[in-house]
């Protein structure tokens, strides 16, 4: 599944990564960590919304990938590059 939604700022090297809208009545259950600086918002039927990332770094953008893939969500490739350039 490709985001719906990208989110960085580059300065403070935030990322939001969107996959899902949740409904009005829905709510993020769980926040699942995935790496420090990093943490996937899972909802009500288990399924990831968002993931993201703080002081992102090679390493945090590198597990939050990995993550994403083994759930078949598409995990933008280009962010390393972004951040590199702010």
């Amino acid at each position: 599944m490709a985001p719906i939604y990208i989110s960085a700022d580059l300065e403070a090297g935030v990322v939001l990564v969107r996959y899902r809208r949740l409904a009005d009545a829905d709510l993020i259950k769980e926040d699942h960590r995935i790496a420090p600086g990093a943490t996937a918002g899972i909802d009500s039927h288990g399924d990831v919304v968002a993931i993201e990332l703080l002081d992102v770094d090679s390493a945090t953008l590198a597990a939050a990938a990995a993550y994403a893939h083994q759930r078949d969500l598409a995990f933008p490739r280009d962010l390393s590059r972004l951040l590199d350039a702010a």
